[in-house]
């Protein structure tokens, strides 16, 4: 188990780690990862306006971006009178800004990044999600609880923050309409009908919490707690099974609903 899951540590944090080389003065490189998620969220965004995008202001564009990609750490600092996170990050706003500009400005960088073969490009896109949410929950949600001015041993704190981190952004989203072109406030069918994000969410923060808590464990067995990077690493394959899970589960679907249509066709084919 041991070496499973140095393996697992070693590879989340170098996909973590990695950065692509830009050619420019001020900016050399910029993390993967975000880059990847960027282009998840702007490509989602505009493929479900549809030709409503063209009705989409700038600012209120931008504004959906980073709630539904960074609604979550947004919540839980709010909910815990911190600055935000995305003030801080400059990296955030040239990446995002950066990708939403491209895809909704230039048809075809849009047309470019549809072309490519989606079921190579999605879990792709959706592995890199899922990573950086499940860290976000662990480091972000659960230590932010543990080591900030709320303490250890706070565990209802750390699930909802957890939570909350990992699917905050979709709650937003539901909420406010933020994928239609006009806004309204709506009870968030999420909280009615919890998803794979908001489930996956909880279950990797209650995953985190117990197992770096080595209060938690019976006498003895404290050393069997996971170090927080090591359960860091796990989160973020747990949270990249359950969204990759969600996206098999909805091309399936898709492909037998496109298998009975041709078959109602054929069979209307040959009545006639």
């Amino acid at each position: 188990m041991a070496t499973l899951t140095d393996f697992v540590v070693s590879t989340v944090f170098a996909l973590a780690d990695a950065t692509v080389p830009i050619p420019l003065p001020y900016i050399s490189s910029i993390p993967l990862l975000p880059f990847l998620h960027a282009i998840l969220v702007s490509q989602a965004y505009r493929n479900i306006l549809k030709e409503n995008h063209v009705r989409i202001g700038w600012f209120q564009g931008l504004v959906a971006i980073v709630m539904m990609s960074a609604g979550g750490g947004c919540t839980v600092s709010l909910l815990r009178g911190e600055p935000l996170g995305i003030l801080r990050n400059d990296t955030y706003w040239a990446i995002y800004g950066g990708v939403y500009w491209a895809t909704f400005s230039n048809e075809i960088i849009f047309e470019i990044i549809n072309a490519i073969p989606q079921n190579l490009l999605q879990p792709i896109l959706i592995t890199a999600d899922g990573i950086l949410r499940g860290i976000a929950v662990a480091k972000v949600g659960v230590d932010g609880v543990r080591l900030g001015d709320i303490g250890p041993g706070k565990y209802v704190a750390m699930l909802l923050c957890g939570t909350l981190c990992g699917g905050g952004g979709g709650i937003w989203a539901d909420a406010f309409r933020l994928t239609q072109h006009t806004w309204s406030f709506s009870t968030p069918r999420v909280l009615m009908a919890p998803g794979v994000d908001l489930k996956a969410s909880f279950v990797v923060a209650l995953f985190y919490m117990l197992s770096t808590s080595a209060e938690l464990f019976p006498e003895g067995m404290e050393h069997h707690a996971l170090k927080p990077v090591e359960a860091q690493a796990w989160s973020a394959v747990i949270m990249s099974g359950a969204l990759l899970y969600r996206l098999a589960k909805s091309q399936l679907q898709q492909k037998i609903a496109g298998d009975v249509n041709v078959k109602v066709v054929e069979e209307k084919e040959k009545e006639q």
